[in-house]
């Protein structure tokens, strides 16, 4: 191990010598002949920690660590270093900080290619277009290496993309989901009375596996000389087949538009919605509204957001569900989350929502409160895990009216209320070109005071994406 590290320490300070020679010779920095061939009044103690100094600054460089401003200065015509130090720089979310290290490099030597490349991509975050394409310009693709060939092609692309005034994405997406309890059997076969009675319920968990299909297509449409502004619109489609219990093949149309009204610290987005699902073939509800939503960017690293809907949510009868009119509802909804930057691959997100149902039956009427935690990491390669853990409780306002429910909470002098805790976990990672793979598990637990609505359920998936080249 330790030849290894002084094999490393001596090619990359071999290299340092090299490029600061080429560079500037008369900037009189220390060199590796410096360091190892030092006149013979040099202290062996003091050749030694230098030694060492430049052992550990070239594994620190080789492994991607964080360069410190104080190592820069102690060095300032180092180029490797300096680009080391502006990768810090970007991996802490500092973008400004290192647009002015890579600027600074390029006036000492204009002829840096790789250099003048991150510093356009750097520019392109800060959102001037402009200087990237200037930066671009310079650029003699010829004298790059063929990964900052592919890196100059993906950056060309993104700004033309950037720069069109209507903008299209769309997705399309086939699964397999296996549940393990899809009829949400209760935990307890047997369900106790107040007065001591008991009722068995008849059958089992029914396990099943469903066959899912889904795509959408956005399309936003920029506003005004500046381009600040923009409308959008979108619909979505998304239908799934059970193997087993046919009840519950889902279809689920949904629409939306609205408007992006952008500010230097937030965005307003009003839009309409509306979505029409069906179960087994037969239309099940109508939902159709509006919603508002800010996003507010409190700092570099941390956004806060709320969003306020209100729905009209239509329930249709059918053979199937010939009462389900009753559940005929207006519901109004909060949500505030606050998310932060952990590391320029990690996120962490937390998100608190109130929800009240005024249903056209009392016995629909609910309050809901939801807690929600999220963590996302990208985890290199374009592979990233997403993580979520969420806990919920619904109040039922008055005592069940259908036979089973009236009779059990009457007895019990309760009014329904539900617990549920869902968590779950995401892996989503490439295939092939702009087709990706998500493997996914989740746990869903339902808890009642009456007793039928409580069970667990768990759900495998995996679902392959093609981003459409819009």
């Amino acid at each position: 191990m330790r030849f290894l590290t002084f094999i490393l320490a001596f090619v990359f300070l071999l290299g340092i010598s090299e490029n600061a020679k080429a560079e500037n010779e008369s900037s009189g920095n220390a060199t590796w002949h410096d360091i190892v061939s030092s006149s013979s009044s040099q202290n062996k103690a003091e050749k030694k920690r230098k030694f060492q100094k430049a052992v550990m600054l070239a594994n620190d460089m080789s492994r991607g660590q964080d360069i410190t401003f104080e190592q820069v200065m102690k060095d300032p015509d180092n180029i490797k270093l300096n680009m080391a130090y502006a990768k810090t720089q970007i991996r802490q979310g500092d973008i400004k900080g290192a647009s002015a290290t890579l600027e600074r490099m390029l006036r000492i030597n204009p002829r840096l290619e790789e250099v003048r490349l991150l510093y356009a991509a750097v520019l392109y975050r800060l959102d001037n277009m402009t200087e990237t394409k200037e930066e671009l310009s310079k650029i003699d693709k010829r004298a790059l290496p063929e990964k900052s060939r592919i890196e100059y092609d993906i950056l060309k692309k993104m700004i033309e993309q950037r720069e069109k005034k209507t903008t299209w994405s769309g997705q399309l997406s086939a699964g397999i989901n296996y549940d393990t309890n899809r009829n949400a059997f209760p935990e307890d076969e047997t369900i106790i009375y107040p007065n001591g009675s008991m009722l068995k319920f008849q059958g089992e968990e029914q396990k099943d596996t469903s066959y899912t299909f889904s795509a959408y297509l956005d399309m936003e449409r920029k506003l005004g000389r500046k381009k600040k502004h923009s409308f959008f619109a979108g619909g979505s489609y998304y239908m799934s087949r059970q193997s087993d219990i046919s009840s519950l093949d889902m279809g689920i149309i949904s629409g939306k538009a609205g408007f992006n009204l952008n500010s230097r610290i937030f965005t307003l987005s009003p839009q309409i919605i509306y979505n029409n699902i069906k179960l087994d073939g037969n239309s099940y509800m109508d939902t159709a509204g509006a919603a508002l939503r800010s996003n507010h960017f409190i700092s570099k690293k941390i956004s806060a957001y709320a969003e306020g809907k209100y729905l009209n949510q239509k329930y249709e009868n059918s053979l199937s569900y010939k009462n389900n009119s009753e559940r005929n509802s207006y519901t109004t909804s909060l949500t505030l989350g606050l998310r932060r930057i952990l590391t320029p691959k990690m996120t962490i997100e937390a998100q608190g929502t109130g929800i009240i149902k005024d249903a056209k039956t009392d016995a629909y009427d609910s309050s809901i409160m939801e807690a929600a935690l999220k963590h996302f990491w990208l985890l290199g390669k374009n592979t990233y895990l997403m993580t979520s853990f969420s806990v919920s409780e619904e109040k039922y306002k008055k005592k069940g009216e259908n036979s089973f429910a009236n009779i059990f909470l009457q007895a019990a002098g309760k009014k329904r209320k539900d617990t549920s805790s869902r968590a779950s976990l995401v892996l989503g990672f490439p295939l092939y070109k702009d087709i990706s793979m998500n493997i996914g598990y989740e746990y869903y637990h339902n808890d009642s005071n009456i007793q039928s609505y409580t069970y667990t359920n768990h759900k495998g998936s995996c679902t392959a994406s093609w981003k459409l080249p819009l």
